[in-house]
């Protein structure tokens, strides 16, 4: 979703934009590009939470490989700059509601679920360390959940999956009480998060992207976009691969240092949500 919208973004722009699919990214083989490239940014990865705990040693692997090519790939062109899109997940579980850059939260590195958060993590090290021994332009974006447009019939993830819900006229299904709060942000002000840290941002540094206005719990989240919302709670919700419960906020106050602002709120999001199921 995000790769795509940037991508359009900057064909807008009028820069040539190069895509290279998950599956060759994430593989252990060499990416080879004859043409000049100036800026790199890699948003491939899992995103679907049952695959994380169905297929852990796969998940680590496809992070790493990735952001390993990705980086030996910038390191080789020279590039002006270099983008991680990391998540939220990094700073672990907590109930922290003003998380900051330099906050860190548990992690239990025993639950397989923990191969996403982990190799996540594992990515950025890898981006500083890269920035520091080798000079490379590196920097970390880390991301809320971002919607508000293309909606994929694949995508898992709760507000594709209330989205469609809302469409088909069906109840949105709660897993769970729907306890986890957190904040979000709208794909076009996440898309213009990138551009600008790519622009401004320091090597070697993580970003948080988020809407500080947009902090609500899942079930809140659920009954904006329908108010037929039912519960079918059995236990043992771990094998869906769903996160711990957490009560966090990203704080974005560095990120608006350079100049970034959010300027789509939660219900036109899910509005916009609506309109491309």
């Amino acid at each position: 979703m995000l790769g795509s919208a940037l991508a359009r973004e900057l064909q807008k722009m009028g820069c040539k934009v190069l895509t290279k699919p998950h599956r060759f990214i994430c593989s252990a083989k060499k990416i080879n590009v004859k043409e000049k490239i100036d800026y790199i940014v890699h948003a491939a990865s899992p995103t679907a939470s049952k695959f994380f705990v169905e297929k852990p040693v796969e998940t680590i692997e496809a992070i790493y490989s990735g952001t390993k090519n990705t980086l030996e790939l910038a390191r080789e062109h020279k590039v002006k700059g270099y983008l991680f899109l990391s998540s939220l997940e990094v700073y672990g579980v907590t109930q922290k509601q003003n998380v900051s850059e330099i906050d860190g939260g548990y992690i239990d590195t025993m639950s397989v679920r923990s191969s996403y958060s982990e190799g996540k993590r594992l990515a950025e090290c890898l981006c500083a360390s890269y920035a520091s021994e080798f000079g490379v332009n590196a920097r970390v974006a880390r991301l809320v959940q971002c919607f508000g447009e293309k909606i994929t019939e694949k995508d898992s993830r709760v507000f594709a999956e209330f989205a469609r819900a809302a469409r088909d006229g069906k109840p949105i299904v709660l897993k769970t009480k729907g306890e986890t709060i957190r904040n979000y942000c709208s794909v076009h002000d996440a898309v213009d998060a990138m551009l600008i840290i790519l622009a401004k941002g320091k090597n070697g540094e993580a970003y948080n992207v988020a809407n500080k206005n947009s902090t609500c719990s899942i079930l809140e989240l659920a009954r904006m976009f329908s108010k037929d919302v039912v519960f079918d709670i059995k236990g043992n919700v771990g094998k869906l691969g769903y996160a711990p419960t957490v009560k966090i906020a990203l704080n974005s106050e560095k990120l608006e240092s350079l100049g970034w602002k959010a300027k789509i709120g939660l219900e036109e999001m899910v509005a916009r949500s609506l309109g491309d199921v």
